[in-house]
């Protein structure tokens, strides 16, 4: 029997060995929508599941509504691509856990390099805006009840047409692939 602890990677969907020592990777964005399509945002405390994709998906189109670059709608579109191989994990244990936050960091800075290489933190501070944005609106849409944190007049400014649905997995993860095709990014 192998032993597997000598194996620091995971096997994706697509077959391939994701590394979690130096050089992280590869990635693959087929790997990322089915996974995040998979992965319950708020740890699954939601009246309904809603993903890790669709939230990619909201910010994503809060970006094209700046009428953002395609290299920002990138970044926004895969803001998140890390939580694929890492998993969400919530803020609260990252503060709580700074080592656990760092190994989070390194595998999004890779994952930022590879997809997202002429952006700058300009960009970036706006991916950062908008997905701070979209965790309002979806913290009081998807909450039984809102918590305390919630900025009700940043929620606002997502436009009712995007509000989070809670749509099926495999159905999100064909939008994201399909946002994806239309940047260049398969």
């Amino acid at each position: 029997m192998s032993n597997l602890r000598a194996h620091p990677y995971i096997t994706t969907y697509t077959g391939g060995r994701f590394r979690y020592t130096p050089p992280f990777g590869p990635f693959s964005v087929r790997d990322v929508a089915h996974s995040l399509s998979l992965t319950a945002r708020f740890r699954g405390h939601t009246e309904g599941l809603y993903t890790v994709a669709e939230h990619s998906l909201l910010v994503y189109r809060l970006a094209e509504r700046t009428r953002a670059i395609r290299d920002v709608l990138v970044a926004a579109l895969m803001h998140d691509a890390h939580e694929a191989y890492f998993g969400d994990v919530p803020s609260p244990m990252k503060w709580a856990r700074p080592e656990v936050a760092e190994l989070e960091q390194g595998i999004a800075d890779a994952l930022r390099a590879e997809m997202c290489p002429e952006c700058d933190e300009t960009d970036f501070e706006l991916v950062k805006s908008l997905d701070l944005t979209a965790l309002h609106a979806e913290a009081l849409e998807l909450f039984i009840e809102p918590p305390s944190w919630v900025d009700r007049e940043r929620a606002a400014l997502v436009p009712a047409e995007l509000i989070p649905r809670c749509v099926p997995p495999r159905q999100i993860e064909r939008s994201f692939l399909d946002v994806a095709r239309s940047l260049g990014i398969e």
